[in-house]
Parts: C-alpha cells; sequence; structure tokens
C-alpha cells in the first residue's frame, strides 16, 4: 500500500505525470478513492504534447484542448464522486 506509507512518512499530496491529455484513457477512479481514504491531496498533471499536435493547439492556444482533457479526466475518475 504505497498510498498509506506515504501518508505515514507524512506526505499530504501526491503528483501525477500524464494523467490528463493525449492517450490517456485509464480511469483513475480506483487510485483517487484510496488516496482520499488515506488522506492526500491528488495534483493530476497534463500530458503537454497536444502543443506539438497540428490542430490541436493552434498558435500554441492550447486552452480548447486542454479543457477537453480535463473534462474527459473528470468522466474517467477525477471528479469527486464521493461529496
Amino acid at each position: 500500500d504505497d498510498l498509506g506509507v506515504m501518508r505515514q512518512l507524512g506526505a499530504n499530496a501526491v503528483r501525477l505525470y500524464h494523467s490528463f491529455g493525449t492517450g490517456v484513457d485509464a480511469d483513475h477512479g480506483g487510485f483517487l478513492d484510496r488516496a482520499h481514504e488515506v488522506g492526500l491531496n491528488v495534483l493530476p498533471g497534463f500530458h503537454t504534447e497536444l502543443a506539438n499536435f497540428p490542430g490541436e493547439c493552434d498558435a500554441y492556444d492550447c486552452f480548447d484542448s486542454w479543457k477537453k482533457a480535463t473534462l474527459k479526466g473528470f468522466k474517467q475518475g477525477f471528479l469527486d464522486r464521493a461529496h
């Protein structure tokens, strides 16, 4: 139980890399529920390769692409279902 050990050692948050964005189709609900159980905050990270894909971030304005990725992430467990 890595999350439990981290909490016992005094951690209050865990940062994830590439949990939102291109090629991310996993459901993170179980991980997030466990983090909540042990009292850890979760900071999701964006896979920023969208900026390199033609048509995804015109003139490096990624607002629409990242908003879409964020809303998709909420459906994959990042929306707090407990409250």
